[in-house]
């Protein structure tokens, strides 16, 4: 978790923090691929909607770039 963190660190520090329309298109081109996906899947077996929501869910929380410098 610690390298995943560095990772995002120096990327919004080349490229910005990622704005609230970004990450809100990011998860609708999400929840699209997995309707694409539901579309295709045999009637019986299981949906990728547990994915998508666990995605949304953790988008709720503050991005680890936001929570910093929303504390300085």
């Amino acid at each position: 978790m610690h390298q995943l963190r560095e990772l995002a660190e120096r990327l919004e520090k080349e490229h910005g923090s990622v704005t609230e329309e970004e990450e809100q298109a990011a998860l609708d081109r999400i929840a699209a691929i997995d309707n694409w996906h539901d579309e295709r899947r045999p009637p019986g077996s299981p949906s990728s909607a547990c994915f998508g929501t666990a995605l949304r869910r953790a988008s709720d929380g503050p991005s680890p770039g936001r929570a910093e410098t929303a504390t300085d």
